[in-house]
């Protein structure tokens, strides 16, 4: 029964870390794909120029 306040307590900082440590990997991982995708040439301006990418527009929102 000793270990349940430091168990709840280690759970507890495990529940608020894991969005932090989620945003962070994301971020990392958009960052990486951007990098890549910017040395072959492919940025985001590249690929709504080249029609791969179309913008969103009203009427294939709703």
């Amino acid at each position: 029964m000793g270990y349940m306040p430091m168990l709840s307590f280690s759970a507890l900082f495990g529940v608020m870390m894991a969005p932090a440590v989620a945003v962070l990997m994301t971020s990392l991982i958009v960052r990486l794909f951007e990098h890549h995708s910017s040395k072959n040439g492919l940025t985001e301006r590249s690929l709504f120029r080249s029609g791969l990418a179309e913008p969103l527009t009203e009427s294939k929102i709703s």
